[in-house]
């Protein structure tokens, strides 16, 4: 039998799996990248940008996500 923390854990685990998804973090990204324009960084170091804050975030969801 399943309880309501094991559903839970569970869906977290699913959500984050898909958000850490290499195809999904790679449409973020490229969202990212496309929405923030900063005149005077080139578009790789924006994307660098980008991907480190997908990284801080994916980091946070994984501890929020797995919390009782």
């Amino acid at each position: 039998k399943c309880n309501n923390e094991d559903r839970t854990m569970n869906i977290g685990k699913l959500i984050y799996e898909h958000l850490t998804d290499a195809a999904v973090e790679e449409k973020v990204i490229q969202a990212l990248n496309d929405a923030v324009d900063i005149p005077f960084i080139n578009e790789k170091t924006e994307e660098r940008i980008a991907r480190a804050v997908w990284s801080a975030v994916t980091d946070v969801l994984k501890k929020v996500l797995e919390a009782k």
